[in-house]
C-alpha cells in the first residue's frame, strides 16, 4: 500500500530536510545513506502486530520553490494486512504530527506513544480472544464428532481444518473490529 503527502514549507531546503529526518528518526525510522533523497526505513518484513515494527518506507523529495520549499512525502507499506483499527490510527497520527512538526517544529509525541500502547494493547487482545475463541471451538467439536462417530483417522484432521477455519475467521473479523 502506498499512499503520498505533498505540500510546501516556508523553511529553507536544508532545515525542511533536517525536520524530516529529525521527526521521522523520533518515532523509529533509520535513514537509509544510500539513496541521493532523503529516504528511511522502520520495522522489518514478516508478521507482527506492533505497528512500529510493521515494515514502512518513506521517501521524501524536496526542492526549493521561490520562497517556499516543496514537500513531497511517499509512504510505503507492504500490505494493511495485520494491522488494527488502533494500529491505522496511529499511522494516520503520525503522517498528521509530521505536516505539524513540518510546519510548527513542534510533535506530539505524547499522543503518539499513547497510541502506540493502545494498539499493542488492541493487538493483544485480539490474539487472546482468538485462542480463546479456537479453543472454545475445538472444545464443542469433541462432543459432536464423538456424536456423529467420525472415524479416528480423520476426526483430528476434519477437526484442525474447521478449528484453523475459524480461527482464520474470527482473527480477520477482531482485527478490523471498530471500537
Amino acid at each position: 500500500m502506498r499512499f503520498r503527502w505533498s505540500g510546501s514549507t516556508r523553511q529553507t531546503e536544508e532545515e525542511t530536510r533536517a525536520r524530516l529526518k529529525t521527526y521521522f528518526e523520533a518515532i523509529g525510522f533509520q535513514v537509509r545513506p544510500e539513496d541521493p533523497e532523503l529516504s528511511l526505513q522502520r520495522g522489518t518484513p514478516g508478521f507482527t502486530l506492533n505497528p512500529r515494527k510493521l515494515w514502512m518506507q518513506v521517501q521524501a523529495k524536496i526542492q526549493p520553490w521561490g520562497t517556499e520549499t516543496m514537500v513531497d512525502v511517499t509512504f510505503e507499506i507492504p500490505s494493511r494486512g495485520n494491522l488494527t483499527e488502533r494500529g491505522a490510527e496511529l499511522l494516520v497520527s503520525e503522517v498528521r504530527e509530521m505536516v505539524r512538526y513540518l510546519q510548527e517544529g513542534t510533535a506530539d509525541f505524547k499522543r503518539l506513544e499513547q497510541l502506540l500502547i493502545e494498539a499493542n494493547r488492541q493487538a493483544r487482545r485480539v490474539l487472546i480472544l482468538t485462542f480463546v475463541g479456537g479453543m472454545l471451538f475445538a472444545l464443542g467439536l469433541i462432543p459432536l464428532f464423538l456424536l456423529l462417530r467420525v472415524p479416528e483417522p480423520f476426526a483430528p484432521f476434519v477437526g484442525g481444518g474447521l478449528v484453523g477455519l475459524f480461527v482464520g475467521y474470527l482473527y480477520s473479523r477482531l482485527l478490523r473490529r471498530r471500537r
